[in-house]
């Protein structure tokens, strides 16, 4: 395993948030992600929104 990740579960548990890149905009993005950092935030993962039609429920 990764060093970086190693050391962020040192005590067993992590702060990791998923955040949709672009969503609403890129700069909010970006002023997220720093917030996040500010607030302790672990893990971090970026998403790509896509869309994907097998996600949405049934058509009545």
């Amino acid at each position: 395993m990764n060093k970086q990740i190693e050391k962020v579960f040192s005590n067993g548990k992590a702060f990791i948030v998923f955040v949709t890149s672009g969503d609403p905009d890129l700069k909010t993005t970006e002023e997220i992600v720093y917030a996040l950092d500010k607030a302790g935030c672990s893990l971090l993962e970026l998403g790509i929104l896509f869309s994907d039609p097998t996600a949405e429920g049934p058509v009545i």
